[in-house]
């Protein structure tokens, strides 16, 4: 393995970077010297001024004044705890959690136990998807989170999103006390919820760094039905990093969707299609997997008729999400697929697969050629939704298998049996979450 690249190397490629136009590839090349982990951001002054100098060069070039000035304050004022906090929540509100996590991370060291700050720098791991960090952030300050309702709640929620379960139950017994208003009741319920989910699947998952499908359950409250065996259990731990989709994963999904509805004794009345060609295919194709009327649902006000709700990728569906934030008797939320590295306010209650980025089988994608000469584009497949559902439908998944070093275990019906009440009929949906105590390879 190649020697780690020295500061000044990566200095000097990231400016050659910028004197050749090449903008985001000077960004990409220089930013895990501002990122949490680095040394740089809570190390010695003249380097840190020295790398936001370099920052602020980036920065210029992609036209925000108002962000450009607060990068270049700090490099000039790089122990002003003010100017770090401004520079970090707005790299937070950029959703840059990494760099943002290291500049709160040198505030902190000037000014520690400032509320503000150590709520921020928590809430910027959390997005920087470094749970574990946040919780021994959170171990410096015993009476913050002994004492204020935020704190704990926070210790317990990055314990639990670490795989800490026995230390996220004795923070979430201090809640009751610590709690003050509806706000408080709201989160403190999130908790009380992820342990009690923790708890039902507790007996027949392992709830270890590669049980994925548990963890999902205890964190959304969903079921994920299928699991990449592509870098199983590592790098990716049952996630798909880049998936070329196809039409046999779709009816592999439904199928066990029908297993889940049949295991659970449901009785829909229809299906219900998200809006988008890609939902209105494969609603329209569970409605024939399940041989129930298709309806489109009712994106302003919902409906509490019961039926299957389903969409193709979730969080990429342009619709209004408030009427499927509520559970609601009979319905089920379904989606194909759901990118795991997107936050997003509504969890699915079954979903088929994770993965970083999907192209749809219909979608037109280039491909290498059987014989390795080269590489081709396909066509985009442009039949009608109807055309495609059916073919959908009538595929033979009998001897579809997963293939990989190790097999993922399968969807079983001990699982679902643990999974009570399943799926609910009232109360808010949970989020879905890019933190999980189950670490897999970013993109």
């Amino acid at each position: 393995m190649g020697q780690t690249p020295s500061y000044e190397q990566t200095k000097s490629e990231t400016l050659a970077a910028l004197s050749a136009g090449e903008n985001d590839v000077a960004f990409r090349n220089f930013r895990h010297c501002l990122e949490f982990g680095s040394e740089i951001p809570t190390g010695k002054s003249k380097v840190f001024a020295d790398a936001f100098a370099v920052f602020t060069r980036i920065a210029e070039q992609f036209g925000d004044e108002e962000f450009t000035n607060r990068v270049r304050y700090v490099a000039q004022n790089p122990n002003d705890v003010q100017g770090l906090y401004d520079l970090g929540f707005g790299l937070y509100e950029q959703s840059q959690f990494g760099i943002a996590a290291g500049v709160l991370a040198r505030a902190d060291k000037l000014a520690p136990a400032e509320p503000a700050i150590v709520s921020e720098l928590v809430c910027a791991l959390e997005g920087f998807n470094n749970c574990q960090s946040a919780v021994n952030v959170l171990k410096r300050y015993p009476k913050m989170t002994a004492k204020q309702f935020l704190f704990a709640y926070l210790m317990a929620f990055n314990c639990l999103m670490s795989g800490d379960v026995a230390t996220a139950v004795e923070f979430a017994a201090t809640l009751p006390k610590l709690t003050e208003d509806d706000a408080h009741e709201a989160m403190a319920q999130r908790i009380y919820d992820f342990l009690a989910r923790a708890q039902k699947v507790g007996g027949v998952c392992a709830l270890d760094d590669n049980d994925l499908r548990g963890w999902n359950y205890v964190t959304t409250g969903g079921v994920l039905t299928m699991l990449s065996p592509h870098g199983y259990p590592d790098p990716m731990r049952g996630r798909f990093a880049y998936l070329r989709d196809s039409y046999e994963n779709i009816r592999v999904g439904l199928e066990s969707l029908k297993t889940i509805v049949e295991h659970k004794r449901m009785k829909p009345k229809c299906i219900f299609a998200l809006p988008g060609r890609d939902s209105q295919i494969v609603a329209t194709a569970a409605s024939l997997v399940f041989n129930l009327p298709l309806e489109q649902w009712p994106t302003e006000d919902g409906t509490g008729k019961p039926g299957i709700i389903v969409g193709y990728d979730f969080g990429k569906a342009d619709l209004n999400l408030e009427p499927l934030s509520i559970h609601r008797a009979n319905q089920l939320l379904f989606s194909h697929a759901i990118q795991w590295t997107l936050s997003l306010p509504v969890a699915p209650d079954v979903v088929t697969l994770q993965h970083q980025m999907l192209v749809a089988p219909w979608e037109p994608c280039i491909q290498a050629d059987k014989d390795s000469s080269g590489t081709s584009q396909t066509l985009a497949d442009d039949r009608a939704p109807e055309l495609i559902a059916k073919e959908i439908e009538q595929l033979d998944i009998s001897s579809v298998s997963m293939e990989g070093e190790e097999a993922p275990p399968e969807l079983s019906g001990v699982f679902l049996d643990a999974l009570d009440p399943f799926p609910r009929h009232s109360g808010t949906r949970q989020q879905a979450w890019p933190n999980s105590p189950v670490k897999s390879a970013r993109l």
